[in-house]
């Protein structure tokens, strides 16, 4: 059972290893050596706070844009003024559908992040949803039921809140209710 147990760890020290080196491909040797060190560790809980450790040196280290093996307290700029100010000599690449092309589905996923929920209320008596019902918000918004299916339900001004789908939907819960209709926004 511990012989197993050995190999299933190394396993999985060997994959966490492993995709870390994939998913830092800039990485410098100073992360390969620390990789090294902590899967020499026997403890799993010694092991994996050194994982961890490191893990969010890196992570730190990407969204400054410097190294790992970067000296310790040395200023590196932020990713935004990185972003702002362009290296000398060199002018930013003008937004054209060509510096654009394969970025579409990023620059969607960027946009789509700001917000994945709203609350509101429904003002007035509430009677559930019948196939294509119209759900005229409190905040102005008005969504439409674009999924069929009816529930029957008698509520006051019930709060609610439209939440992002997986694939681009949005959902209506009615607060205190175990049920969700899929909507659009029509207005």
């Amino acid at each position: 059972m511990r012989f197993s147990r050995f190999f299933t760890v190394a396993a999985l020290a060997a994959a966490s290893a492993t995709t870390a080196m994939t998913a830092m491909a800039q990485v410098d040797s100073v992360v390969a050596d620390e990789l090294v060190l902590c899967m020499q560790h026997e403890e799993d809980a010694a092991r994996l706070a050194c994982f961890d450790r490191l893990a969010r040196r890196a992570t730190a280290a990407l969204e400054a844009g410097t190294s790992l093996g970067a000296r310790p307290g040395a200023a590196a700029p932020s990713v935004a003024a990185q972003r702002a100010t362009p290296p000398a000599g060199t002018a930013p690449p003008a937004a054209t559908p060509e510096t654009e092309f394969g970025l579409e589905k990023a620059r969607a996923r960027e946009a789509e992040r700001q917000v994945d929920s709203i609350r509101s209320r429904i003002p007035g008596l509430f009677l559930g949803w019948a196939g294509d019902t119209v759900f005229r918000l409190e905040n102005g918004q008005v969504w439409k039921q674009v999924e069929s299916g009816d529930f029957g339900v008698r509520l006051q001004d019930p709060e609610v809140e439209i939440s992002r789908g997986w694939l681009g939907g949005y959902f209506l819960r009615v607060e205190g209710l175990n049920r969700r209709v899929r909507v659009e926004r029509i207005e």
